[in-house]
């Protein structure tokens, strides 16, 4: 299991649950991670004071052991019932977590409760925020949602459903809403080697690309990285013997500011998105790249909309972060059965 840093007492579950009754009046909070798209620390938390002027409410967070002593303080000292987010995917990874750790501690007979999420965007990733719609800076949105919502009810508010990924090895649980397998935590390692954010991306793609064609000194640098791990995959109980490559995702992923859908998304269904490669030929899985990248179909590459189950053996991606993992140890990846809400911009 992920590590509890706080548990709460008795007293503290009840403050907890209390704060997060439908009728409340919305109590605004905000976790601010300074090192999210490259911000500057001293900067970016004085533009934000300056539309959020709460101190007592306004938490930054240089790592992820700081995200549940921060949740807590916020929501069961504080009293705050929507959190606003400022920070990409990795930011929203560790609030996701620290709010698990807390809403189970605090769950009484009515199971796990959460407080409405406000997503400000900001990292270097923002692939949940642009699959939400979140739209302008950091500080707009805080100013226009403050005056909006300063005589509302939290049960009020206009909210969708963020659905949550389990994610389960033999000695470990997490949450998240991207997961990809042993390649893609690969992939994302070279990405930070040529820059973060979709500069970064491009780069790798094309030197990638270039590499397969002609066999150059860093395509036998790059190679390695995209082997296949041998082991199999199971998708709902059908077996793959050998694969490529998996990611799977409780949002669409929408690249380059959202001009690019490399995987779509439906939030009717009850299970969570999968898109596999099957082909376990390095040159052959960069060239399905500009096909993954369109959302393209083909032969190698296996879809699945309303997933209940994947199985993978090794090191894997949580929304951005690298996990280890024996690569004879399985990671199992499931639906969590409660979603978190996020409140939709006024």
């Amino acid at each position: 299991m992920v590590a509890r840093s706080l548990q709460l007492c008795p007293d503290e579950q009840v403050h907890y649950r209390t704060h997060l009754h439908a009728n409340r009046p919305v109590c605004l909070g905000l976790i601010h991670n300074p090192q999210a798209g490259g911000k500057r620390d001293l900067l970016s938390r004085l533009t934000l004071s300056r539309v959020f002027p709460d101190e007592r409410r306004m938490v930054t967070t240089q790592h992820e052991s700081e995200v549940p002593g921060a949740l807590r303080r916020l929501i069961v000292e504080e009293g705050v019932n929507v959190l606003a987010i400022n920070g990409g995917d990795g930011t929203l990874h560790s609030a996701i977590n620290g709010l698990w750790q807390l809403a189970e501690d605090a769950s009484g007979s009515g199971g796990v409760q959460f407080p409405t999420l406000l997503l400000l965007g900001g990292g270097t990733m923002n692939m949940a925020s642009r699959a939400f719609g979140v739209r302008g800076s950091s500080q707009k949105i805080l100013r226009e949602c403050s005056e909006a919502w300063a005589s509302c009810s939290r049960g009020e508010l206009v909210t969708r459903k963020l659905q949550v990924l389990r994610v389960q090895t033999p000695a470990t649980v997490r949450r998240g809403i991207i997961f990809g397998s042993e390649i893609v935590s690969n992939a994302l390692r070279l990405h930070r080697h040529f820059g973060d954010g979709y500069l970064g991306l491009g780069r790798l793609l094309a030197r990638a690309s270039w590499g397969a064609l002609t066999q150059n000194a860093e395509w036998e640098r790059l190679s390695p990285l995209l082997n296949s791990t041998g082991s199999l995959l199971e998708m709902d109980g059908v077996t793959f013997p050998r694969y490529g490559a998996v990611v799977a995702s409780t949002v669409s992923l929408q690249l380059i500011r959202g001009w690019v859908e490399a995987l779509r998304v439906d939030e009717e269904t009850s299970g969570f998105a999968i898109r596999s490669i099957l082909e376990t030929r390095q040159e052959k899985m960069v060239q399905l790249i500009p096909t993954l990248l369109r959302n393209g179909v083909h032969p190698h590459i296996r879809d699945a909309s309303n997933a209940q189950s994947l199985t993978v053996y090794g090191g894997y991606t949580l929304d951005g972060e690298l996990f280890q993992n024996g690569p004879d140890s399985p990671v199992h990846v499931t639906l969590e059965s409660v979603p978190m809400p996020i409140a939709i911009q006024p």
